[in-house]
């Protein structure tokens, strides 16, 4: 790198602490007032006017509220709702979730090198999220969650007399890519994504979390031809690993057994990102190069999810979620015409990816 590209990083990197501090002071100042005002709630005893079960102005026929206890004193409590950890006793828990994914991945439809065809846009794929989460008290918990093994796939050829491509060069030789008689494209895109937080709850409607989060994005495309003096084949490759922090918010709404959950996550990363370009005509080696490059990324990410409990322990849910990730390498933008023997020589990290999807899962706690 040179020194005009190495002063850019580490002012990214300056920039990348100051929003992480920036944003962890912001949480813990949010976490504080719920807690604060949560303690109150479980440690100040009772209002000076209270109610028994059977005096209860919420009680219905017969004195009784669904999901309604009272503690030892006599005083009414709520222990059948969306999270169950919200008051009287409180021990350490875990909490285990699976959910079953399908995401996919968008992509511009004109994402072909080939005049003859283009490829199909991707579909929906499957893949999975499991998340581990320690129950400290009611209020703070620590989590565990891996998303991934998605992994989009389209191909396609044509077979016919002068096939040309969309390729130009004024000083490499292209000539088995034009004119052709057959034409090949693949296109492959893997996503993965651990995360490992420290959420604080307030009640059962909101928690805030602050974290480290992981995302591997790899792509690879073929294009393959062949000519009246042979073939022609030109590969591209680009990995990228985000590592970075991340805040975010859960917006519980419980009615009954029932409750909906609005999920929003912000985060900001450093791409290690790394590209290939090798293209070879009727046998020559007209390019082969690769590059490496560390840059800035973020993310956001939407959800709105439908439970409901079936149990005191065990919930279920359905939702729809989406993510959208910048500053990355997308690998059908890592050239463009005219090509040169340069190309690929400086990796392209700033395009950006769309994802959005359904889901539906279990959780039980213990």
């Amino acid at each position: 790198m040179t020194y005009r590209r190495v002063s850019y990083k580490l002012a990214q990197l300056i920039l990348l602490a100051s929003a992480f501090a920036f944003a962890e002071t912001a949480l813990a100042q949010v976490s504080s007032s719920f807690q604060s005002g949560s303690d109150a709630a479980v440690f100040e005893g009772p209002p000076a006017t209270s109610y028994e079960a059977s005096e209860s102005v919420l009680a219905g026929p017969g004195g009784d509220v669904a999901g309604a206890t009272t503690d030892e004193d006599g005083f009414f409590m709520w222990d059948g709702d969306y999270g169950n950890r919200c008051c009287g006793d409180c021990p350490p828990g875990w909490t285990a979730r699976a959910d079953y994914v399908m995401f996919r991945r968008e992509r511009p439809s004109a994402a072909t090198l080939s005049n003859a065809f283009a490829l199909s846009e991707f579909d929906f794929e499957p893949g999975g999220r499991v998340t581990l989460t320690r129950h400290i008290d009611c209020l703070d918990a620590w989590e565990l969650t891996y998303v991934g093994q998605f992994d989009w796939f389209q191909s396609g050829s044509a077979t016919g007399v002068g096939l040309n491509s969309r390729l130009s060069s004024a000083t490499l030789n292209l000539s088995e890519f034009n004119n052709a008689t057959f034409h090949s494209q693949a296109y492959r895109s893997r996503l993965d994504n651990v995360e490992f937080n420290r959420r604080w709850y307030g009640w059962d409607v909101i928690s805030t979390m602050i974290g480290a989060r992981y995302i591997k994005l790899n792509e690879r495309f073929a294009f393959n031809s062949t000519g009246g003096g042979g073939t022609g084949a030109l590969g591209l490759r680009s990995d990228n690993d985000l590592f970075g922090v991340q805040i975010g918010m859960d917006l519980n709404y419980p009615v009954g057994r029932f409750y909906t959950t609005t999920v929003m996550k912000g985060g900001l990363f450093l791409n290690a990102s790394e590209a290939d370009v090798l293209l070879v005509n009727a046998g020559t080696t007209q390019i082969a190069n690769s590059d490496d490059d560390i840059g800035v990324a973020a993310m956001l990410e939407f959800g709105f999810f439908v439970g409901a409990r079936v149990t005191r322990n065990i919930r279920v849910r359905a939702g729809y979620e989406m993510w959208w990730i910048t500053g990355v390498a997308v690998v059908t933008d890592q050239i463009r015409n005219p090509l040169t023997s340069s190309t690929g020589r400086h990796v392209n990290d700033g395009s950006d990816t769309f994802y959005h999807g359904f889901s539906a899962g279990a959780e039980i706690t213990w």
